[in-house]
């Protein structure tokens, strides 16, 4: 998670607060379990800070995922297919979004 702290750190320190159903940071990574494991790591870092980090996977139900995202969120952590998912109904806007991170691309594009 070599890219988790500089990205806490550059969103610590703008005061910008996310808009209903935005993220200001996209993490993409090729599983559920990745996912998880990233998202949780990053909220040891965040505990304690304003910084919300939430997650968006395939093969649970979308309803929750999409309450979590209808505040908006500083840092998302998603797989592709989900995401897009989410995209398509409008539960998800990443117009705002200032950072992108694509942990393990390589797998990704492997995958399609």
């Amino acid at each position: 998670l070599a890219f988790g702290l500089p990205l806490i750190q550059r969103l610590s320190a703008d005061p910008t607060r996310p808009t209903p159903k935005s993220a200001r940071a996209l993490i993409l990574a090729p599983t559920r379990e990745l996912v998880r494991q990233i998202e949780s790591s990053l909220k040891v870092f965040t505990d304690g800070t304003k910084i919300r980090v939430t997650s968006i996977v395939g093969g649970v139900g979308m309803s929750p995922q999409e309450r979590a995202m209808s505040q908006g969120v500083d840092i998302l952590v998603a797989t592709p297919g989900r995401l897009m998912d989410l995209i398509s109904r409008r539960s998800v806007n990443l117009n705002g979004c200032g950072f992108l991170v694509l942990d393990e691309a390589d797998q990704m594009l492997d995958m399609g």
